[in-house]
């Protein structure tokens, strides 16, 4: 039994304690059960997770695809080797929050634009999981949270490596502005114009 599982279990089960000498009725007031409810927070985040298993599969076979029509195939085999171990720590995860794991399906259906071409499939690939994990780090809490977070990092890197685009964090948008204070998005490090380089001494 999952803990999240045995601590419910816990919770409801009655606390009662035969008295010697007393009798229990063989009949008890109904009681009124609560209508059922939509999904709890805690059944989406399972949810989420569980999106989070397969997205990090299908990435781990999309870059196996990818290796065996780019020139250099090892970069490729890394990430995909990278998104194993991704999709092994969302399978513990998902199974310490009492989701089901399936089993990892043979093959997975692929963008065309990541056959025609990889590099472009690819990058496209970690900018879809930097906004879903995105969205799993603003509805998860605790360890679930935290580790939703370490991916959007790495996510947010590898997507920021493929394509060299200083991407806006997921659910927000950069719009252009005409004085050039929005973010580079030609691959550069360089600072917006008529931005300061440090911080306000105020900030917390």
């Amino acid at each position: 039994m999952c803990r999240s599982a045995a601590r419910a279990t816990a919770a409801t089960a009655p606390h009662t304690q035969a008295t010697p000498g007393t009798h229990t009725p063989a009949t008890q007031a109904p009681t009124t059960q609560a209508p059922p409810t939509p999904a709890t927070p805690a059944t989406d985040t399972t949810n989420l997770v569980s999106a989070a298993l397969r997205a990090e599969r299908g990435a781990e076979y999309a870059y196996e695809v990818a290796a065996a029509r780019l020139p250099d195939p090892a970069a490729a085999l890394d990430l995909s080797s990278r998104h194993a171990d991704a999709a092994r720590s969302a399978a513990a995860l998902l199974a310490r929050l009492c989701g089901t794991v399936p089993p990892a399906p043979p093959a997975f259906h692929l963008d065309p634009v990541l056959l025609a071409d990889p590099a472009r499939g690819t990058a496209a690939l970690e900018q879809e999981l930097s906004g879903m994990y995105g969205d799993l780090v603003g509805l998860s809490e605790g360890s679930t949270r935290a580790w939703a977070i370490a991916q959007l990092n790495t996510a947010v890197q590898r997507s920021h490596a493929a394509d060299g685009l200083a991407e806006a964090f997921p659910g927000l948008t950069i719009d252009p502005v005409p004085d050039g204070t929005g973010l580079p998005q030609d691959g550069s490090t360089a600072l917006p114009r008529n931005q300061p380089t440090t911080l306000p001494e105020d900030t917390p």
